[in-house]
């Protein structure tokens, strides 16, 4: 069964949600359970945005990300004339993070 684009909505509001309230709550005082659940809420969010098993993106590192590609830098011709208008106008602004298999590709 596919899951209803409703249920998908209802999911990232409350992710939402959720992620700006620990943000509030942390911003005044930290606790560590806060920032366990933020970082848990944050994968969801990143896990559900990009499509892929949340494997694939918990093994991304601060380096990693720190090196991503920017939405400056070109993708390969090739790759661009394949997307849809709207793949290539979030091409240019997001930043990429590419990930192949277990291993990151920077």
């Amino acid at each position: 069964m596919l899951t209803l684009s409703e249920d998908i909505s209802m999911l990232q509001t409350h992710l939402q949600r959720t992620s700006e309230s620990l943000t509030e709550a942390l911003e005044e005082r930290f606790s560590k359970h806060n920032w366990e659940l933020l970082s848990k809420v944050t994968l969801a969010k990143l896990v559900l945005f990009n499509r892929r098993h949340g494997g694939e993106t918990e093994r991304i590192e601060v380096v990693h990300y720190e090196k991503r590609r920017n939405k400056s830098e070109q993708a390969p011709k090739e790759v661009e004339d394949s997307l849809s208008e709207t793949e290539k106008v979030l091409l240019r602004t997001l930043s990429r993070v590419e990930i192949c298999g277990k291993r990151l590709i920077i």
